[in-house]
């Protein structure tokens, strides 16, 4: 996130990221910046701030012993403050998804040259490879002790 006479501003580079790990486009980061800029002018949420979105967020839950925790994985930079960023990196993971999903919404987000997704494709291929070969293998020991 950049900044233009003091005021926070995203750059074409956060939009485009955020974009491409999100799946919103261009114009729904602008407006989620934009909500989030009108709440928190300064561009950033405090610990409070953050405590009080939590509690309107989850009404039926006790927030209190969890904020602290949430806090510090949105806080990524460990800065003490949340940023648009950090506020829509943990959101976009979070929002849905199965278990699986969520994980592999994260390796997108911090895989950004998909390395992560060619070691899942690699290890996948592994594991195909010993799979046939014990099939092979037994299939082999198998008439090998048929014969005799």
């Amino acid at each position: 996130m950049g900044s233009k006479n003091g005021k926070p501003m995203l750059r074409e580079e956060d939009i485009t990221q955020l974009a491409q790990t999100s799946g919103l486009d261009r114009k729904q980061v602008e407006e989620h910046f934009n909500g989030f800029m009108a709440e928190h002018p300064n561009g950033k949420m405090n610990k409070k701030e953050f405590a009080k979105m939590l509690s309107k967020a989850l009404p039926k839950k006790d927030v209190s012993k969890m904020e602290k925790h949430v806090f510090r994985v949105y806080d990524t930079n460990l800065d003490g403050f949340i940023d648009f960023i950090e506020f829509m990196v943990v959101y976009y993971v979070m929002a849905d998804g199965s278990p699986e999903e969520v994980l592999l919404k994260i390796f997108r987000i911090f895989d950004m040259n998909r390395l992560v997704l060619i070691i899942i494709s690699i290890i996948s291929i592994i594991d195909i490879i010993i799979t046939v070969t014990i099939i092979i293998l037994i299939i082999l020991i198998d008439g090998v002790i048929s014969k005799k």
